[in-house]
């Protein structure tokens, strides 16, 4: 998510494609509630989070995508 215009594409590619799943895919560096939050509002189906470095990480990011309220169908976090 380096660039600040992906929340923009995102809604621009829902906004042509309403019936499509989006997915995004990210190593999660800079994921937090608040980013996490403003993908999925901006029309994203589905994050695949590629986790580096152990179960801790994995957790978190499970935990974050909890919080937020996501289905499991919602994400994925691979490893």
């Amino acid at each position: 998510m380096k660039s600040k215009k992906i929340y923009h594409n995102i809604s621009v590619a829902r906004s042509y494609l309403p019936n499509s799943k989006i997915e995004l895919v990210t190593n999660g560096d800079v994921l937090n509630e608040e980013r996490l939050l403003k993908l999925f509002k901006s029309g994203l189906s589905t994050i695949l989070i590629s986790v580096y470095d152990g179960k801790e990480d994995e957790e978190k990011f499970k935990n974050l995508c909890n919080l937020i309220g996501l289905k499991e169908k919602q994400f994925l976090i691979r490893n």
